[in-house]
């Protein structure tokens, strides 16, 4: 602008005319041009191709199904999305110049405008029921603590076995082996107990990850309560003086709601202690049901919220 203020018209004429080329117009007329060109461009393909390589990876993802969700799609599908990008833009450009990728931009950007209002909604209700997800753990909060008194906590010893279980770091065999003998005898029998209470349930196989075991209950109209175990691998913490291999990989049994991961460990707890957090799962869910019904004034709000 203070070149073009100064007298440069014919600079301010043709990067109006051809906005593209304006920065290489401005390299001009500063000392190095040569140089300075060089680096705009360079960093011009760098950028371009970070962003693309950022979409054609997001894309990928969405498009493929993961085995593992630490892992990305494979490397063919993400070229894939790359040469599609690409494609597209080259042809826009063809047809139409900039001009034509701009108006693209623009057409493709307003109706996901739109789409924003929804989300802007989406965010609102979820929010306003995560709410109702962390008062019900307080309001359940009892329940919990008299299950794992329950569980064992006042057995002579009992907390030189807490200390054992958290200091061992087990592979990935004495885990599933673990999973396949207490975890699913402790579903078992929750399964059972249900079922005598009239509540559909079963134990399902596979589930999120490799020999992964869920516990499915039924209920009625709302979504199902799902209470999963799934062998996660983890890296073995600095801290493990003694560890069992010489592997720098341990695996978790961590508990999967129907929301994710709990982000806590199940690896070595007894069968009652395990039936214990699953029934305290099953009445937080119980308690939250109440609560967001109750908030609702009895109607029931949209599917999967």
């Amino acid at each position: 602008m203070d070149m073009v203020m100064q007298g440069a018209g014919d600079f301010g004429d043709q990067a109006m005319n051809n906005p593209a080329s304006s920065i290489y117009l401005f390299l001009q007329q500063l000392p190095w041009a040569g140089l300075t060109t060089i680096v705009a461009t360079v960093l011009a393909i760098v950028f371009f191709v970070t962003s693309g390589d950022s979409g054609a990876l997001v894309l990928s993802n969405f498009t493929y199904r993961l085995e593992n969700v630490n892992n990305d799609a494979p490397a063919w599908m993400r070229t894939l999305w790359a040469v599609i990008i690409g494609a597209l833009t080259l042809a826009l450009l063809m047809a139409g110049g900039l001009d034509a990728l701009q108006s693209a931009v623009v057409v493709t950007g307003l109706p996901f405008s739109i789409v924003l209002f929804f989300m802007m909604f989406g965010l609102f209700r979820s929010l306003r029921t995560e709410g109702f997800k962390e008062r019900s753990h307080i309001a359940a909060m009892s329940g919990d603590l008299s299950g794992r008194i329950s569980a064992g906590g006042a057995e002579p010893g009992a907390w030189r076995k807490r200390l054992s279980r958290a200091m061992r770091f087990p592979d990935q065999a004495e885990a599933e082996r673990f999973l396949a003998e207490t975890g699913r005898r402790a579903m078992a029998e929750v399964r059972d107990a249900l079922a005598g209470q009239g509540v559909a349930a079963e134990i399902e196989t596979d589930v999120g990850a490799e020999n992964g075991l869920a516990l499915r209950a039924a209920m009625a109209d709302e979504q199902d309560f799902v209470y999963g175990i799934w062998p996660t691998p983890a890296i073995r913490p600095a801290f493990a003086t003694r560890p069992q291999s010489a592997k720098t990989e341990y695996f978790r049994l961590e508990v999967h709601l129907i929301d994710g991961s709990q982000g806590y460990d199940l690896m070595h707890y007894s069968q009652a202690q395990i039936i214990d957090d699953i029934l305290d799962q099953y009445e937080r869910l119980l308690t939250f049901l109440h609560m967001r019904r109750h908030a609702f004034g009895g109607v029931k709000p949209i599917a999967g919220e």
